[in-house]
């Protein structure tokens, strides 16, 4: 696991406030004119091609759901930061980040397209382990779609059957 530690300094409270209330409206351009003020970014770092930010409840707790274009590391490493999630798995193939939250084991997906992952680690490592997991699913998939063709042709069978049996009588 890897966790992002002192990447930002939040101390601003207004600006952190503006920050949190923008993303749960879920408007995207107001986020990051809010993380631009809060660290005075400049445009050129912080891609405004920001696509979305959807807020979604379960169980009264944010998921949030962002769609991010461009090279947005620097909103990457604001949200781990800001929102105390730690990076549980990296998927480099389907540009999928998934992130748990410590506190009450939420689950933050967020949806990156073309981003440069700053991340200190063993990228060949972590795409094995990837491809390890995905094989498991992919697996586990194939053996539900078995099950789901063996009860569709036993309905089948049992439903000529009863035809057969119907039509003797």
């Amino acid at each position: 696991m890897i966790r992002f530690l002192n990447l930002f300094k939040l101390d601003d409270e207004e600006n952190d406030y503006l920050i949190l209330k923008t993303a749960e409206k879920g408007n995207g351009q107001q986020l990051l004119a809010a993380i631009d003020l809060k660290f005075n970014y400049e445009s050129n770092i912080l891609d405004p091609n920001i696509e979305h930010i959807l807020l979604n409840t379960c169980d009264n707790s944010s998921i949030l759901k962002s769609a991010i274009d461009g090279k947005n590391s620097e909103i990457v490493k604001f949200l781990v930061e800001k929102f105390g999630f730690i990076i549980e798995k990296l998927d480099f193939d389907h540009k999928k980040i998934i992130i748990d939250q410590t506190e009450n084991q939420e689950i933050l997906i967020l949806l990156i397209t073309k981003v440069d992952f700053p991340f200190p680690t063993n990228r060949q490592n972590t795409n094995d382990e990837i491809q390890q997991l995905m094989k498991s699913k992919d697996e586990f998939h194939k053996a539900i779609k078995n099950i789901k063709e063996s009860v569709c042709v036993a309905i089948h069978d049992l439903s000529a059957f009863l035809v057969q049996q119907i039509s003797v009588y």
